[in-house]
């Protein structure tokens, strides 16, 4: 896990998401650091996450053509991935990259 998150966090593997041990925005909390949430920033501002997250949660009201494109500049841990049995794909770096928005709506 980063170091950047807490490390008594609990770690969650792929299993306990697809199983429901977890939440999804526990599941990809994990995934989320400083470097992730500035990426983030440089394309949207609080003020605007904050407003789209009250029309939807998921952030589905902008577009993914944006989210895709922040999404080919994530770096994720490849270790930790590979230790909690996710996969470096669009999909989780997108999923990553919305959580951290939401964190940062907090």
């Amino acid at each position: 896990m980063s170091t950047e998150n807490v490390q008594e966090a609990k770690v969650f593997t792929r299993k306990d998401y697809m199983t429901k041990v977890c939440s999804h925005s526990e599941y990809y909390t994990q995934f989320v650091t400083k470097a992730i949430k500035a990426l983030v920033l440089s394309e949207f501002s609080i003020s605007t996450l904050k407003v789209e997250i009250q029309k939807d949660r998921h952030l589905n009201t902008l577009p993914i053509k944006r989210w895709d494109s922040l999404a080919d500049r994530v770096t994720l841990n490849r270790k930790f991935l590979n230790e909690v049995g996710e996969v470096n794909t669009p999909c989780s770096r997108v999923c990553t990259l919305k959580e951290a928005a939401r964190q940062l709506t907090l």
